[in-house]
């Protein structure tokens, strides 16, 4: 046991049938695996560990990516039916929290920011073909797992896709939208749901050739077009019940040739044309649309205004884009719809604000607001005990350093900012 003054921090753990994987990791037998996580009123920190040394907990920490321990009932009793099933989502806190400030001795469970999952690679060919995005990537490499962390967010919003809520996720740089919209994609997936994901609507608004349109007057973006078509191909090709007719679309799209750009528009807007009939029909259908507030900008693209005078085209005047972002026809039909924004992307204030809003334009009306808060202390302690157990200690933490402390100097530093967070643990 280690005594440290002036911290309120206080960590034991129990486990059975416990053996070491050779990794400075334990991975637990079937049993009960519990990790405490207390306050005390005495302003004093006890770390208590699994062999009564100092600072061995979190090397040793009962979440290992090998894991063969218990799982939720859902996912299947074997790691081979668990690959089998996609995702392996942890079940098992990383601890609790009791406030002995307030009185209360009742311990109040930390939730979602101390669960990890596991996105192998298996579960990602089969979940989520459309590919990592980048930030997912980064996380995987810096770690050297593939485990990312479920989060309060994600549990709410999987809450409400079940009660047919669509929603626009929001937040700020680094609070984890790309990862909560990863998270909902895999978990839809399992559950049956038809999922249309557009990893990165940016993409649909630039480095494309187009077209003017006769019948419309609107663009065609061709190039976005067929990048579409790749998503939804890429879908089909991992459906279990695969639509006839978003293949006939795709091939039709994908094989038409560049002199066609009216061919394979019209191709990814029967996709989505499709999606909302299945909707109708009763089946459950879910878009995730990531980077949504981009396809409400401008585009890369320009057009002839007058005499030396060019400007951009709007994204909303491309036939794709317009679809897309139309969630109140999308939503009528009985999609889910999500939409997460990206800061990178930069709009008026009252167009953002609007976004989601009762007066929104494009329908986006139809979309609840719901925040995605950057990290807490509490998430990022379990960040720092991820990365510790991970990489088989942080090199640069001294036993005798208490987490929890840094867990909030690394909360002031970044501000809670995951990308930040992480940049930061993997040079300490």
């Amino acid at each position: 046991m280690v005594e440290i003054a002036k911290n309120s921090f206080n960590t034991s753990a129990t486990a059975s049938g416990a053996r070491d994987d050779g990794n400075g990791l334990f991975v637990p037998y079937p049993g009960d695996i519990k990790v405490d996580v207390k306050d005390c009123s005495d302003r004093k920190t006890e770390v208590v560990n699994l062999n009564r040394s100092p600072g061995s907990l979190l090397k040793r920490l009962p979440t290992a990516t090998k894991s063969i321990g218990p799982t939720h009932p859902s996912i299947g009793e074997t790691l081979d039916s668990r690959l089998r099933a996609g995702t392996v989502w942890h079940t098992r806190k990383l601890g609790y929290l009791s406030d002995s400030s307030t009185g209360n001795d009742t311990a109040t469970e930390l939730g979602e920011s101390c669960r990890f999952g596991i996105l192998d690679e298996v579960a990602e060919l089969s979940l989520l073909p459309e590919g990592l995005p980048k930030s997912l990537e980064d996380e995987f490499a810096t770690s050297g797992t593939r485990r990312m962390m479920i989060r309060d967010i994600d549990a709410r919003l999987w809450d409400k896709i079940q009660r047919r809520k669509s929603m626009l996720l929001d937040g700020e740089p680094g609070a984890g939208k790309t990862v909560s919209c990863v998270n909902l994609v895999v978990r839809a997936r399992k559950a049956g749901w038809h999922v249309l994901y557009v990893p990165s609507a940016q993409k649909l608004t630039i480095e494309s050739s187009y077209h003017r349109d006769e019948s419309s007057g609107m663009w065609d973006t061709p190039d976005h077009a067929r990048l579409l078509l790749k998503w939804a191909r890429a879908a089909l090709e991992i459906s279990s019940e695969p639509d006839a007719a978003d293949a006939e679309a795709v091939g039709e799209g994908l094989e038409s040739s560049d002199r066609e750009p009216n061919v394979v528009v019209n191709a990814a807007l029967r996709v989505i044309e499709n999606a909302k009939r299945r909707a109708q029909s009763g089946g459950k259908v879910l878009f995730v649309v990531d980077e949504y507030n981009s396809m409400f900008g401008m585009t890369d693209m320009h057009e002839v205004l007058g005499p030396r005078k060019r400007g951009n085209i709007e994204a909303g005047k491309t036939r794709l884009c317009a679809a897309l972002r139309d969630a109140s026809s999308i939503v009528k039909s009985g999609v889910v719809y999500v939409g997460a924004t990206s800061k990178a992307v930069q709009l008026s204030y009252s167009l953002n604000k609007s976004l989601g809003g009762e007066r929104g334009r494009g329908g986006s009306e139809v979309l609840e607001r719901e925040q995605c808060q950057l990290f807490s202390t509490n998430e990022i302690l379990g960040m720092v005990q991820h990365y510790e157990a991970a990489k088989s200690g942080l090199g640069a933490v001294h036993p005798s350093v208490d987490r929890h402390q840094l867990s909030m100097r690394l909360r002031v530093l970044t501000q809670g900012n995951g990308k930040e967070i992480r940049q930061l643990c993997a040079i300490l």
